[in-house]
């Protein structure tokens, strides 16, 4: 019901970005990387957050998306994917990792039988350490992840919700030249959040249309049977 309720709500809302289409940019090939040069924004406009962030993530290099089983990791893993990254994610148990196989992950952990700190290091062992990750998460075994990513990797922290506080060597950030880079897409402005859109429409939508990256459905209900009081807003 609230989802529903939510749904209805953001159906009325009128979006204050400009809207794109994927042939408002010319068609290129690429050697299919991700790109970031001299990256800089701000929260409130008048002083930098960030300034001049640059970097690249590379077929074959490997990303870390926590929480398997959320719909930020089922966009995430699909669309890293069909960049030729290599995907770690971890979930909580055997039964949600099987639900999670489809969106294509190389590597899915139940942290409830293994520690992800130790998948991390056996990774690093084998050659192919972490270059990217993407976490929600946080919590206490957040730091003992970070020695065992590659030199330079990026640690972008999205939220907390298994907890805001963890413990970390912080010679190991400096020796590794590790980042931990927070990020939130809700305080930006509309000018940033459209900017980003246009991005993603020139970059990530070809992948799309190529049927490189398709959305994950748990079940398909006719609109008929919508619980919520205002379904007749959403069928038209």
């Amino acid at each position: 019901m609230a989802s529903a309720n939510r749904i209805a709500e953001v159906l009325e809302t009128e979006s204050e970005l400009t809207p794109y289409r994927p042939s408002d940019f010319p068609r290129r090939v690429t050697d299919d990387h991700i790109r970031f040069e001299k990256v800089t924004f701000s929260y409130g406009g008048v002083k930098n957050d960030v300034e001049d962030i640059s970097f690249t993530l590379q077929p074959g290099q490997t990303l870390l998306m926590h929480a398997g089983a959320s719909g930020l990791a089922s966009v995430v893993i699909p669309m890293a994917k069909a960049f030729g990254m290599r995907v770690i994610t971890t979930v909580l148990s055997d039964e949600i990792a099987e639900k999670v196989k489809p969106l294509g992950a190389d590597i899915i952990v139940n942290t409830r039988k293994e520690n992800i700190a130790d998948v991390l290091k056996a990774q690093l062992e084998a050659g192919t350490p972490v270059d990217v990750a993407i976490d929600c998460l946080g919590g206490s075994f957040m730091g003992g992840c970070l020695p065992y990513l590659s030199h330079g990797a990026r640690w972008i922290m999205i939220a907390a919700l298994a907890g805001q506080l963890t413990q970390i060597d912080l010679k190991n950030i400096y020796v590794r030249n590790v980042r931990i880079i927070g990020s939130t897409l809700r305080s930006r402005t509309p000018a940033f959040k459209a900017e980003l859109l246009a991005m993603l429409v020139k970059d990530v939508w070809p992948k799309v249309e190529a049927g490189m990256m398709k959305p994950s459905f748990y079940k398909v209900l006719p609109i008929q049977e919508c619980p919520c009081p205002r379904h007749q807003s959403i069928r038209s």
